[in-house]
């Protein structure tokens, strides 16, 4: 299963952010404000589709590998129309979700798919229309839709095409990073970066293991957070995040959380908080004076 260390799971369900605190362990949970293109570095494949129906029965599946407890899904075929992320000649696709059963006593049966993005799983219906961002299962052989905005309707043509077009111009910013991290755009090189830091560091499965990524990417990503804005975190002001009403996920205070420093990392953060722009700040000029010296660590499928 997915998860994170120290600091932000950025999958769109729920998020971990980092508050201005003396120590960096302070933590608060949060919803995301808005999902953001960190969907493209943690999903496996993006496309834009239909849901054609319906397998007639619904599998259970080992939930990770070696694991003896297992999972229920439903399975939707989907015809591919666009292969945003993934093999391009891909045509049709299992997709997998979570049933949702009105929680008798017996289970009871399946409530009808909602079909949007919203809190709680994603329940496709036939018919449904738009984009999806999908993960390979680790025991079987179908993709899922899992988080509240895995799936985008295609009912608000504007939003859904605004959405394809960030969703584009990240996978080709990850098809080709040190490009994106030498870019002259300040944006594409800080969007990049944020975008690297997601996939490295989100364990896929329970078993993985670390490896240092180059000391050239590395600097090259530090950098780019040194030179980002920190004052914009998250909902709630500068440094000020306001629990349970969300925070932008690729904001570099987020970011940066992911990475999991620690003392040992010469990472010290003042014990002694004067304004709310402190610790942010330590953090970011933390960013500026590692890069160069410290290489990032990603997570890595054994």
């Amino acid at each position: 299963m997915r998860k994170l260390l120290f600091g932000a799971l950025l999958l769109p369900a729920v998020a971990i952010v980092l508050t201005v605190a003396a120590r960096s362990d302070a933590i608060a949970i949060a919803m995301p404000a808005k999902p953001g293109p960190n969907r493209v570095a943690v999903n496996d494949l993006v496309v834009v589709g239909r849901v054609m129906g319906m397998e007639d029965v619904d599998v259970q599946v080992p939930v990770a590998p070696g694991q003896d407890a297992k999972q229920t899904y439903r399975i939707a075929i989907v015809t591919v129309t666009d292969v945003i992320k993934g093999k391009k000649d891909l045509k049709k696709v299992r997709v997998g979700f979570t049933p949702i059963n009105n929680g008798g006593a017996d289970g009871g049966p399946i409530r009808p798919g909602i079909g949007r993005p919203g809190f709680g799983a994603v329940q496709l219906q036939t018919g449904n229309d738009g984009l999806f961002y999908l993960s390979k299962h680790p025991t079987a052989d179908f993709y899922t839709v899992s988080g509240q905005f895995d799936f985008v309707p295609s009912q608000n043509k504007a939003v859904m095409d605004a959405e394809v077009e960030q969703v584009k111009h990240a996978v080709k910013l990850m098809d080709s990073p040190m490009e994106g991290l030498k870019s002259k755009d300040a944006k594409d090189r800080y969007l990049t970066a944020a975008l690297l830091v997601t996939k490295y560091r989100t364990a896929r499965t329970g078993n993985a293991k670390t490896e240092k990524v180059s000391a050239e990417e590395s600097k090259l990503i530090l950098t780019a957070l040194a030179e980002a804005d920190w004052k914009a975190q998250q909902v709630g002001g500068p440094g000020r995040p306001r629990p349970g009403v969300g925070f932008d996920p690729m904001a570099p205070m987020n970011v940066f959380g992911m990475l999991g420093v620690t003392p040992q990392d010469g990472f010290n953060p003042p014990q002694k908080i004067t304004t709310p722009q402190d610790y942010p700040n330590y953090c970011r000029d933390w960013c500026r004076d590692n890069a160069g010296k410290y290489q990032i660590q990603r997570f890595v499928e054994q």
